[in-house]
């Protein structure tokens, strides 16, 4: 890239404006030199008022494969040579100092290089992280290009690249062309057109190179004749005529070299470029038609707006800007400088060195256009002598296609423009049969056509446009664009470089010398009968043939089919001062194929070898097969007789290697694989045959007998044998063709002549929890561990060849496993974008294969294993179904006879089953209420003690409490009362007040009291108890059983204060989540007002109630209750009467007759000798211990010891 320096801020700002399009040198066509499209000068202003920057960074990016096969965006194997991860970084707001981008390659792939608007600006590290270092960057477009090489797509050799170089900063490589001299000997001749001479009597330089030799350059000096050259020579600027500018092959041997700035300065004072050319060889003329000795042929009249005015008119005519050689002598020359820069052309006779130029006829009558900036004959106009195709310079460009019927007459046929201002549109032209048809198409270049959308632009990117001859017409068929590159020039350079791929249709190179920075590039499409595709075959990148090189791709030389063994082209780089010569490598056009028996075959036919044995292996049968390779060679005078391949050849390629059906037998003794690598030898003549033995496996076939065997074959070239005569090119196979082979074999069935077999499958099952709860086959919450489909599919007709169970679920549930009778051969695949076999709430579909074969009457019993746990307790739906359809794994071999029993429905539920108890109880067990007592209220307190049986935790919900507190007349019947829950943690919680009714707590009447559960003392004491109190209470809990008691000879009642006869309050308890055995208790305290409960002479008992109820919850994983939780809490209050007094004479006459009863039994009792069994025991005892059974044996003495000891005993006992 040039940047050119000391402009203005006003002049950069409307350079920017207009998209940088500026020619260095005005009208001269060398380089045209293009401005960095870049605002820095006004972006850095950006953040300089408050010195903080705040970006907004929007990252978007692609990848792109280059060439790619089309309409594929794919790596294809040995096709595309780049893998492009285009990236663009926008900012939408400040300016951003510094950026990272992290790249993170999942995957192993050779790094090449980095490309960007700022490559200068940009560093990377071999962690894949990319820094930025631009202030001013608003839009950056990267490519991270990953590849091998960038140069091997396809068959333009780099790697025997040959480089010359001249003489520094001399433009040397602006232009180059094939010479082939008399003697046979090929020559580069190579134009420097800024070649700056010592002598001022040389008037340029151009070389001649030996192609396939490394700087063998030679140069050479032409010297301008003419009338007064001699006084010309003396004086006149010689190092700015640009001699070298133009090249153009006259024939294979000679060229027309121009110097179109070239200025008669003979005339003192005033410069005349009015342009001269030379034969190269022999060099000894010079043709400048437009030279005069009279100034009014270089100055005349010219009109310009209307009017005619005195200016140039030959005078700055610039003679040889452009050329073009029709093949019959005839040369069409452009003068883009021909009055006053409108340009004209005209077609120059060599025979008799005659111009006949375009003076009359104006095709553009705005003055600078330069009609003539760039010229190309072809076969555009029937039968015409002359036809070509001439283009000016424009904002937007024109080409005119032109035909010279006659002298002097020259008509327009067509105009071919395009519409993008500043595109360039015209600056090369290139005409050829890019299609085959045998006539001339055009390809036009637009080097600074830019591309731009609502999100991005991209300046400078370059574009070819193909026109095709259609009807007799040039159509635009086909927009090349290269690699999309911003500041690239794609089309500056042109060229047909013949037919490299040998399919009889030429091939274009098209130059883009400001890629990667001014390395430059070009890109190599392969013609077609619909014209070029638009995916090139090959980008050559200056970066990888040299270092150093600069501006590779300005020009692109006319091929040569002679130099070596191979065609050739050359490439400019004049920014470097080099020429790159680019030789075709030969290609190989190979085949493969594969021969087998007869399909289907028999997987049991004992053709095996004699006494073969394999370990582990059960053969049933064997095959030979047969691999064949044979090739021919294109772009070679030098015949390759023989050629190495790498051969794979694979059997069984589609099924998985542990389950292959086939194998390849390799010999006694050794084992049996599944594919062969080895390298042969073909002959170009006869070809190459390889054999191989196929063993097949009766046991692994019966899995998989539908599916075709597969058995491919792979070739690739062993380039470390290819020898050709110490040749520094290797050829390289047609990507054309396919490097592969591949054939089918199928098994023979045993299902008739048809070879379809026809099984009718049941397919029936259930579901089972386990474990469940008793009788309950549900997913129960902590029971239930797995849910479990069986499944059997049972055969009634032909042989099943495998089985396909589609299991299409719907809910969340997660997939153990599955067994089954077939368990060896049964599998289970889940979608590819499940994780951790985690099946959405959505439909999902669990497909299991079985490949064993399936006879009649046999039947495939499977279990499908699901996590019961899994399922999400916060799921819409507790059912879990499945539809599960049972059909053969080929339906089209072996195809379903009825299908209509052949799917049921399951499901599965998961419940909560929370056995939620209530036990209530009263503290104090009964209240009493005594006439005589100053006691104005009672007090007492319910209790409920809620316990969750489980299995399963019981979920949050509530408690309705219900409290009598007023009766019907108004009265208040509890003056205080509280309801809290008590958590086991300690933790209190109040409970709220609800409307009663809104709480549903309206309960009928029942015909008697629930009895409380008594936990609490025996009661609280209110006042004075008298005696009779013990038979009260006992009256009082036979009221409570019973509601009524007796009262002398009437029947008093007990009445039941409940909700019913009394206004109530009601209170929601909310209970907290139980997990099984938990507990949480309900205190109710309650104070009553005494005087608010009325008592008749029939009724001297009220039994206070209070009720409460549990809400079920609402989950819908509940398992309902088939009656409700509930339960009554009463309290008995008694109203204790006054009574008469007992007689105290009544009360001592019973002690007293007491007494002697008791008297009575204990004469009795003594008289039967109750009380002296105790003290026998202890006499025997004594009698041990004093020895008196040992003294025993003394007669004399027993009686008295006897009577002694018998006396003391008395004695003891009657004390």
């Amino acid at each position: 890239m040039r940047i050119l320096r000391d402009l203005t801020e006003a002049e950069k700002y409307h350079l920017a404006r207009n998209r940088c399009i500026a020619n260095v040198c005005s009208s001269l066509r060398l380089y045209e030199l293009l401005f960095f499209c870049v605002n820095k000068f006004y972006l850095l202003t950006k953040c300089e008022a408050n010195k903080t920057c705040s970006s907004d960074l929007v990252l978007e990016g692609r990848v792109l494969h280059f060439p790619s096969e089309e309409g594929l965006d794919l790596n294809v194997v040995n096709r595309t040579s780049e893998v492009v991860l285009e990236l663009t970084l926008t900012n939408k707001h400040e300016i951003a100092a510094r950026i990272h981008l992290t790249v993170k390659i999942q995957r192993r792939i050779p790094f090449r290089f980095i490309e960007a608007v700022r490559e200068s600006l940009l560093d990377f590290n071999s962690d894949k992280m990319l820094f930025i270092n631009d202030c001013y960057t608003r839009g950056v477009s990267l490519m991270l290009l990953c590849s091998i090489t960038c140069c091997a797509a396809y068959n333009v050799d780099v790697q025997s690249a040959v480089v010359h170089h001249g003489p520094n900063k001399t433009s040397f490589g602006y232009r180059a062309e094939f010479l082939i001299f008399d003697n046979g000997s090929t020559r580069l001749l190579v134009s420097a057109p800024r070649f700056k001479p010592e002598n001022q009597k040389l008037s340029g330089k151009h070389f001649f190179c030996e192609p396939l030799k490394h700087d063998t350059c030679v140069e050479k000096t032409t010297i301008p004749f003419g009338r007064k050259q001699e006084k010309a020579s003396q004086d006149f600027g010689e190092k700015g005529e640009m001699f070298g500018l133009t090249v153009t092959l006259i024939n294979k041997s000679s060229a027309l070299v121009c110097g179109p700035v070239w200025n008669d300065q003979s005339w003192y004072s005033n410069d005349f470029p009015v342009g001269r050319c030379q034969l190269i060889p022999p060099g000894t003329s010079s043709l400048s038609p437009l030279y005069n000795n009279s100034a009014h042929q270089y100055i005349g009249l010219v009109e310009v707006d209307g009017k005619k005015i005195v200016n140039l008119l030959n005078g700055f005519a610039q003679f040889g800007f452009s050329a073009a050689v029709d093949g019959d002598g005839d040369i069409v020359i452009g003068t883009p400088g021909f009055s006053l820069g409108k340009g004209s052309f005209g077609v120059l006779t060599l025979e008799g060195e005659e111009f006949d130029m375009n003076r009359n006829k104006s095709f553009d009558d705005e003055a600078y256009v330069n009609l003539g900036f760039a010229v190309t004959v072809g076969n555009f106009c029937g039968n015409v002598t002359v036809c070509f195709a001439v283009s000016n310079r424009m904002p937007n460009g024109k080409v005119y296609i032109v035909a010279r019927k006659q002298p002097k007459v020259f008509d327009q046929i067509q105009l071919l423009q395009e519409f993008q201002d500043y595109s360039s549109y015209g600056s090369s032209l290139c005409s050829m049969d890019i299609n085959g048809d045998g006539l001339s198409d055009l390809l036009v270049g637009a080097p600074t056509y830019s591309y731009h959308n609502n999100v991005s632009w991209s300046y400078d990117e370059g574009r070819v446009f193909v026109y095709l001859q259609l009807q007799g017409k040039l159509q635009r068929e086909v927009i090349l664009a290269g690699g999309s590159r911003m500041f690239a020039r794609f089309g500056s350079a042109i060229g047909d470089i013949g037919d490299i791929n040998q399919d009889s249709i030429n091939d274009v190179a098209v130059g883009a010398p400001q890629e990667d920075e001014g390395v430059g590039a070009v890109y190599i499409y392969l013609g077609g009968s619909k014209g070029p595709s638009q995916s090139y075959s090959q980008r050559i990148s200056g970066q990888l043939l040299k270092k150093g090189l600069l501006s590779f791709g300005t020009h692109i030389s006319q091929p040569i089919s002679n130099l070596s063994a191979y065609p050739a082209f050359a490439v400019g780089s004049p920014e470097s001062d080099a020429v790159v010569v680019l030789r075709i490598r030969p290609i190989i056009n190979a085949r493969a194929y594969i021969l087998t028996p007869a399909s289907p075959v028999n997987s049991s036919n004992n053709l095996c070898p004699p006494n073969i044995s394999i370990d582990r292996l059960t053969i049933s049968g064997c095959l030979e097969l047969k691999l064949c390779v044979n090739y021919s060679v294109s772009h070679a005078r030098q015949q390759h007789d023989t050629v190495s391949f790498d051969l794979t050849f694979e059997i069984d390629t589609q099924t998985n290697r542990g389950w292959r059906r086939m194998h390849l037998y390799r010999g006694q003794g050794n084992p049996t694989v599944k594919s062969v690598r080895e390298t042969v030898s073909v002959n170009s003549e006869q070809g190459h045959c390889q054999l191989y033995t196929a063993v097949m496996r009766e046991k692994r076939i019966n899995l998989n007998r539908f599916q075709p065997v597969k058995i491919e074959a792979t070739f690739a070239l062993n380039t470390t044998q290819v020898n050709e005569d110490n040749e520094d090119i290797t050829p390289i196979l047609n990507k054309d063709l396919p490097t592969n082979t591949l054939t089918e074999l199928r098994f023979l069935l045993s299902c008739g002549e048809n070879q379809t077999c026809r099984p009718d499958l049941v397919l029936s099952g259930n579901v089972l929890h386990v474990p469940s709860e008793e009788i309950l086959n549900l997913n129960v919450v902590n029971i239930t561990s797995e849910v479990v489909l069986n499944l059997s599919v049972t055969n009634k007709q032909e042989t099943a060849y495998g089985i396909r169970l589609i299991v299409s679920i719907q809910g969340q549930i997660q997939f153990r496993a599955a067994d089954g009778n077939y368990a060896s051969s049964f599998s289970c695949d889940l979608p590819n974008n499940q994780e951790d076999n985690e099946l959405d709430e959505g439909r999902t579909t669990l497909t299991c294969s079985s490949w064993s074969p399936l006879n009649q009457g046999n039947t495939l019993s499977v279990r499908l294993l699901f996590d019961g746990a899994s399922v999400s307790l916060e799921a819409s739906s507790p059912l879990i179904m499945f539809n599960v359809t049972s059909e053969p794994y080929d339906i089209v071999q072996n195809p379903e006879i009825e299908m209509s029993d052949n799917t049921i429905l399951l499901e599965s539920r998961k419940v909560i089953i929370a056995d939620l108890h209530l036990e209530g109880s009263s503290d104090p067990h009964s209240l009493y209420i005594y006439p005589e007592s100053d006691h104005t209220s009672l007090q007492g307190a319910h209790r409920l003690l809620v316990t969750n049986r489980g299995p399963s935790f019981m979920p949050s919900t509530h408690v309705i409490i219900s409290l009598p507190y007023m009766d019907m007349e108004g009265r208040e019947l509890l003056i205080s009362h509280n309801v809290m829950v008590k958590h086991s943690d300690g933790a209190v919680d109040q409970c709220s007040f609800v409307d009663f009714f809104d709480a549903g707590m309206v309960m009928t009447t029942q015909s008697t009291v629930n009895p409380s559960t008594t936990l609490g003392s025996e009661g609280l004491t209110f006042g004075e108890v008298k005696a009779s109190r013990r038979r009260r209470r006992q009256a009082g809990d036979e009221a409570h059983d019973n509601t009524t008691t007796k009262s002398g000879n009437g029947r008093q009642e007990a009445y039941l204060l409940d909700c019913m006869s009394y206004k109530c309050k009601a209170f929601k308890c909310r209970l907290p989540i139980l997990q099984r055995h938990s507990q949480v208790e309900i205190d109710i305290s309650l104070v009553l007002d005494k005087d608010a409960l009325i008592f008749s002479s029939n009724i001297d008992t009220i039994m206070y109630l209070t009720k409460s109820k549990v809400e079920e919850p609402s989950s819908p994983f509940f398992y309902k209750w088939t009656e409700p939780r509930s339960t009554n809490v009463s309290t008995p209050i008694y109203y204790v009467r006054s009574r008469s007094k007992v007689s105290i004479w009544i009360i001592v006459g019973g002690v007293v007759g007491g007494l002697l009863v008791l008297v009575v039994i204990i004469v009795v009792l003594r008289r039967l000798g109750f009380f002296r069994r105790a003290d026998k025991a202890r006499l025997q005892r004594l009698k041990r211990e004093s020895g008196f059974y040992s003294s025993r044996q003394q007669p004399q003495n027993s009686v008295s010891l006897f009577t002694e000891e018998e006396s003391i005993t008395d004695e003891k006992i009657e004390n």
